[in-house]
């Protein structure tokens, strides 16, 4: 008599196991991103057409472009790359925390990040003379506010995370969530048994077997 399959030998593969209408909607999904990207790229070429074209300044503007390319590819993304691969070692080797606080750093940082690049002349006092002469303002509270923008962020996803924390305790709290619990770390250590040690059910015995006799 043959032992039947264990389900591992007849549980199909992952990719056979996608139905046609999941591959279709990865197919929709980046046909949609492509549009987009494409739209972008009309919209910065209309916005040159419109702005720039007649313009004696505009080597100077694709040349700053270019060289923000450049600096972006080759020092700006391993920076920030880097910086967060540091982040995510940093915060695996402290406690582990109720609610991730991963993002709620990341956030911040790249809000932080992004105003600096925005605001850099008037933040250094770049073109001080050029400001003055064209909006009668100066560019001293250029740092202040940013170093107060960069504080309410921070603040802002801290409240956040305190909240999410809160929360995700008085869950952990309630007799539903622990049945939850229980029930999965029961079905987890089902799929952690080896399949040899599964109960195997008993055949139903044959009342009739014929007489190989006759």
């Amino acid at each position: 008599m043959s032992e039947p399959d264990s389900p591992t030998a007849t549980a199909p593969p992952e990719r056979a196991r996608r139905s046609p209408g999941a591959l279709a909607r990865l197919g929709a999904g980046a046909l949609v991103r492509l549009v987009l990207v494409l739209a972008c790229f009309a919209l910065v070429a209309y916005t040159v057409d419109l702005l720039l074209i007649d313009d004696p300044s505009l080597v100077s503007v694709l040349i700053w472009f270019a060289g923000a390319l450049f600096l972006h590819d080759l020092v700006l993304f391993p920076l920030y790359a880097g910086g967060d691969r540091v982040l995510a070692l940093v915060l695996k080797a402290l406690p582990r925390t109720r609610v991730p606080l991963v993002n709620h750093i990341r956030i911040p940082v790249l809000g932080a990040g992004l105003s600096l690049l925005m605001f850099l002349p008037g933040i250094i006092q770049q073109g001080g003379a050029t400001t003055l002469a064209a909006t009668g303002l100066d560019q001293e509270p250029y740092r202040e506010r940013w170093v107060w923008l960069t504080v309410a962020l921070f603040a802002i996803s801290l409240v956040i995370w305190l909240l999410r924390t809160l929360v995700a305790s008085i869950r952990a709290r309630s007799p539903r969530h622990r049945e939850q619990v229980v029930d999965g770390e029961r079905e987890d250590g089902l799929r952690d048994q080896p399949a040899a040690d599964l109960p195997v059910r008993e055949q139903p015995a044959h009342q009739h077997e014929p007489d190989p006799e006759r």
